[in-house]
């Protein structure tokens, strides 16, 4: 059983697979993004939504998937460096792999701020405070 870190509004659940392989063939896009794959988990087609926005508004490769491709299909979109929103049947569909379970809290606005916080605390989202090299003044 792997470990799980609860916060306010989102589950982590830590464990080898997929994501792992696909984080060390990620290192373009994180350059290029900010961003490292993930696979965030939500039953909520209306989160996924606003999740979708918010993280392409800070320059992210997302796809948001509202069908369940197959497995292979699934760690192909990751070994790109994309951050997958899925719902959470697809956690069962594929290999265990680093994933944000995101519950519904009081609004869709604070839970996309504990996704956010969760990705960047994880080191899987870039802050807003890093600069690459070239960048700023």
């Amino acid at each position: 059983m792997s470990p799980s870190v609860a916060t306010s509004s989102v589950r982590i659940d830590l464990a080898g697979g997929a994501l792992a392989a696909a984080r060390a063939r990620a290192t373009m896009p994180f350059e290029r993004y900010g961003h490292r794959p993930a696979l965030v988990l939500s039953g909520s087609e209306i989160l996924r939504g606003c999740l979708e926005r918010a993280l392409i508004a800070r320059g992210a490769a997302v796809a948001n998937l509202r069908n369940l491709p197959a497995v292979r299909q699934v760690q192909d979109l990751l070994a790109s460096g994309l951050i997958l929103l899925a719902p959470p049947d697809l956690r069962r569909r594929s290999d265990p792999a680093d994933s944000i379970e995101v519950t519904a809290a009081e609004s869709a606005r604070e839970s996309v701020a504990a996704v956010v916080e969760e990705l960047e605390r994880r080191g899987i989202l870039a802050s807003r405070d890093l600069q690459y090299p070239g960048e700023g003044i």
